[in-house]
């Protein structure tokens, strides 16, 4: 009997015992970003793809239009880079007579894979509804509006650059300073109301009645 081994007489080892599941691996955060991850992670796709500045009146367009067309789909946390991407994406191939592959764009943006761009590209192109023209009046109204949201800022950032330094020293008012970044209210999660509402864009206030309603209280 002492000679025997525990697995023949059917006593527990210590694997046995000590043997757990694996623990559940914890839900993943996305933080809303700030202002500076939105325009950096455009600014890169831009200047790497050599994309004209039409193009991101276009994506803007692109994206409001999946927006109001698509139930379900709206700029969060976790959605904005790949709706971003696509919309930046589909609008350099409509409006460059020559584009990237999408091969090249696996490599501008090492994030998204070539199989998740094709895939993105065309789950892109059904919400769409395959609608990929754009009107001139269309293009013009989204143009000027960013136009004017940037005008806004611009004089917003002067302003309060103004009221710093008039509060640190009455005397330096005529000093320059560097600009202050802008609040454009909101926040939370609702991705629309911390960025997009700053552009009165043609169907923005639907979006964002829409995009309230569902977030998070």
């Amino acid at each position: 009997f002492p000679s025997a081994s525990m697995q023949s007489i059917g006593l527990p080892t210590l694997f046995d015992v000590t043997k757990l599941p694996p623990p559940e691996p914890p839900p993943r955060a996305y933080p809303v970003p700030d202002m500076e991850a939105v325009f950096e992670f455009v600014e890169n796709i831009w200047h790497k793809a050599r994309l004209t500045p039409q193009s991101l009146v276009i994506c803007l367009v692109y994206v409001d239009r999946v927006e109001a067309r698509a139930d379900g789909v709206m700029l969060h946390a976790r959605s904005w880079r790949p709706v971003v991407f696509a919309a930046l994406l589909l609008a350099s191939k409509v409006w460059h007579d020559v584009s990237y592959w999408n091969s090249d764009f696996s490599t501008i943006c090492p994030m998204f894979n070539l199989r998740n761009i094709n895939r993105m590209e065309r789950a892109f192109l059904q919400l769409l509804q395959y609608d990929t023209i754009i009107s001139a009046s269309q293009y013009a109204s989204y143009y000027f509006a960013l136009r004017a949201a940037h005008a806004r800022q611009q004089e917003a950032a002067r302003a309060e650059a103004l009221r710093a330094s008039t509060r640190t020293s009455p005397t330096s008012a005529n000093t320059p300073t560097a600009a202050v970044p802008v609040n454009y209210g909101g926040g939370g999660g609702n991705f629309r109301s911390k960025y997009l509402m700053a552009v009165p864009v043609p169907g923005g206030p639907p979006l964002q009645a829409r995009a309230s309603a569902t977030a998070p209280k």
